[in-house]
């Protein structure tokens, strides 16, 4: 290991090593560069993650994993493109639009407390 490399949790260090395959794969599948990635290719990765329900900390997972690939090969990451921020941004509110239907669906108002 390098030096300036951060130390990580084996754990956390396949999960990473597992997200990054799939998004190489994903991109090879579509004719797709994986490293560099463009930020419109993450963004689109981010978007089809969305369709397929993953949740918003799965997905923030997955760019991690994408901008640690990134770091490690000494190239900036993709994550902080404004595609990638743009379709996080629009997931996270699509997610708040769901819950807030379901809520109204189910008939449960939720209770608030003033201090």
């Amino acid at each position: 290991m390098v030096a300036s490399e951060p130390v990580r949790a084996s754990s956390t260090s396949r999960a990473y090593a597992r997200e990054w395959s799939r998004f190489a794969r994903w991109c090879s599948a579509r004719g797709l560069i994986a490293r560099p990635a463009r930020g419109d290719v993450v963004a689109l990765y981010v978007v089809e993650l969305a369709e397929r329900g993953r949740a918003v900390s799965t997905i923030a997972r997955v760019l991690n994993a994408i901008g640690d690939a990134h770091a490690r090969a000494g190239l900036p990451s993709p994550r902080s493109s404004s595609p990638v921020r743009e379709a996080l941004s629009l997931h996270r509110r699509s997610m708040l639009v769901q819950c807030a239907a379901l809520v109204r669906a189910v008939g449960v108002r939720p209770r608030v407390a003033f201090a």
